[in-house]
């Protein structure tokens, strides 16, 4: 199964990175639906089922050492920069959920996952199939750098399934773990 370890955007926050979506108009972008967003902690790619059990099994141990966490969702970039986008991202800020992601990242590199050399968490909000007229896609993307999108509590962590289907992703939680 097709799987990564995620934490999920608080409802509250999806309508407000929605319109952030809607003030990004040039060029093709696939944006992420709403039901959809999610901050990716780490990829696994294709697992089998006694894989997910030692995932699962790991990240009851690394989470076991966390309290419930506040963030800052806020700022609004891209990767790999402004001037070659191939993802468009919200920002994240806190202490805490860089830790978290650290150690998750290493906790699977123990378990034979490749480990990211650039942890830098944060919430995709949509992937740049054409960037148009690349000037002003950039100048729109740089005009929503100082957005503010709100604070949530990181309480949950989960182990989800990917399913590609020609109408979009369709995630499914296979495990879910309270901090």
């Amino acid at each position: 199964m097709r799987s990564f370890i995620a934490v999920d955007l608080a409802e509250e926050l999806i309508p407000t990175v929605v319109d952030i979506q809607t003030h990004i108009t040039e060029g093709k972008i696939k944006f992420v639906e709403p039901e959809n967003l999610h901050f990716t902690v780490k990829f696994l790619g294709d697992i089998t089922e006694k894989k997910g059990h030692d995932v699962t099994v790991k990240l009851k141990e690394i989470c076991s050492a966390f309290k419930p966490f506040p963030i800052t969702l806020k700022t609004v970039g891209a990767f790999p920069s402004l001037d070659y986008m191939k993802v468009v991202w919200v920002g994240v800020e806190s202490e805490e959920f860089f830790s978290l992601s650290r150690l998750v990242d290493s906790g699977m590199g123990r378990l034979g996952f490749k480990q990211e050399r650039n942890l830098v968490p944060h919430l995709t909000i949509g992937r740049v199939k054409f960037p148009g007229n690349k000037a002003v896609l950039k100048t729109q993307v740089e005009a929503l750098a100082e957005v503010r999108v709100g604070d949530m509590m990181v309480d949950t962590i989960r182990l989800k399934k990917s399913e590609l289907t020609k109408k979009g992703p369709i995630y499914t939680d296979i495990e879910e773990i309270r901090l």
